[in-house]
This record gives structure tokens, C-alpha cells and sequence, in this order.
């Protein structure tokens, strides 16, 4: 009986150092980190074939947060004008100091409709806006990705002037 008293007084003794553990653990992760800026710095077309056109696609990558974030993969979705124009992704690694940025080149890919819709839309616009999302992915970090969501004005044409009086 003495032994069973032991076996149980041992659980609880590891519960309770595992629990410290999983509340320390939980506590060194510190504040929520915020989402980090994406913005389009260029975009390099590639090769075409007759269905699909592929891009080069830099982005940068701005970190608010006080800690460096290393950034082991992205995808993102880039809208022009408020119409899909290429979707991407990559494995590569690049880490973004804190308080700081870098950039980081990505493959992406567009459909002859994609196109089709941003030569429809050009008629109507006032200007040239992009929206980039997506996630990026983290190493060392819980959650190990964090979604990010970016809207630009790149060019805003000039209005037209109203038709003269007779």
C-alpha cells in the first residue's frame, strides 16, 4: 500500500512540474505578434505559354514585431484593380530582422482569363490599386504561420474634365 501512496504522490509531482513547464513555455512566447506588411515592390513577367503567364514576383516583407521572424515559406493571392491577377507561393527562407524588413522574390502564375478581366476592367479605372494576402510561414513561432492582408494605390489617373459648354 505504501508503494501505491509513492506511485501517486511521484504523478502528481509530474503533473505538476509539467504543467510548470507547458506555463513557462506559454509565457516565453510573449505578446501576440502582429501581422507583418507585404507590399508588391516589382513584378518581372517570365515565360508564357499559351494558357497561363508567370511572373517574378518581389515583395517586401516589413516586421513590426520586436522580435526577427523567420519566414520559411509564403503564398499570397495579388488582386489589381480589384480583379485576381496572379497567385504564388514558395519554400524559401529569409528573415526579416525586428522593427525591420527584406525582400523576397516569388515565383507566381496568371491565366489568360485573369489578364482577359484586368484589360476589361481598364476602361472604367481611375487608377491603378493592388491588394496583396496571404500567409506567411514561421519558424519557431506558435501559430506557425500568420495571414497578412495589404491594399496600395499605385497610380491614380487624373479625372476626365467635363464636356464643354456650347
Amino acid at each position: 500500500m505504501q508503494g501505491f501512496s509513492c506511485l501517486r504522490r511521484s504523478t502528481r509531482r509530474l503533473l505538476a512540474l509539467s504543467l510548470a513547464g507547458v506555463l513557462g513555455g506559454c509565457a516565453s512566447l510573449g505578446r501576440v505578434l502582429e501581422p507583418p506588411e507585404v507590399s508588391v515592390v516589382n513584378l518581372t513577367p517570365e515565360a508564357a505559354s499559351g494558357f497561363e503567364q508567370r511572373f517574378q514576383v518581389e515583395l517586401r516583407i516589413a516586421n513590426p514585431n520586436e522580435r526577427a521572424l523567420e519566414v520559411t515559406g509564403l503564398r499570397f493571392e495579388l488582386d489589381v484593380n480589384g480583379e485576381r491577377l496572379a497567385r504564388g507561393q514558395t519554400g524559401e527562407s529569409v528573415t526579416v530582422p525586428r522593427l525591420g524588413d527584406a525582400t523576397l522574390t516569388v515565383p507566381a502564375t496568371t491565366t489568360v482569363m485573369d489578364v482577359l478581366r484586368q484589360v476589361l476592367a481598364m476602361p472604367n479605372a481611375t487608377g491603378v490599386t493592388y491588394r496583396v494576402r496571404g500567409r506567411v510561414f514561421l519558424a519557431g513561432f506558435f501559430p506557425p504561420s500568420i495571414d497578412f492582408d495589404r491594399e496600395d494605390e499605385l497610380v491614380r489617373l487624373p479625372a476626365s474634365p467635363p464636356p464643354a459648354k456650347p
